[in-house]
């Protein structure tokens, strides 16, 4: 976070996106936050200089899989973060 206030620009893969959300959704359902304590969070994450890579690349992210013994998930995690 120290590195975000300073401007510096993070990057996450799509499926950062994804899973962000689906935390928040899981939470509202069981009742630990409401739709509005949700909205706020991503109204502000939104703010952040986070920039989601799309497009991961089949071939690497299917190497380092293979290499590291990852899932798929894992790898397109890492393939453009890294």
């Amino acid at each position: 976070m120290e590195r975000l206030r300073t401007d510096e620009e993070a990057i996450a893969p799509a499926l950062w996106w994804v899973e962000i959300r689906n935390i928040l959704i899981v939470s509202e359902r069981r009742r630990r936050i409401e739709p509005d304590d949700a909205d706020t969070f991503l109204d502000d994450l939104g703010r952040l200089p986070i920039r989601v890579q799309w497009e991961s690349g089949s071939g690497r992210v299917m190497a380092l899989a293979r290499k590291h013994g990852l899932t798929a998930y894992d790898a397109a995690s890492i393939s453009r973060c890294g």
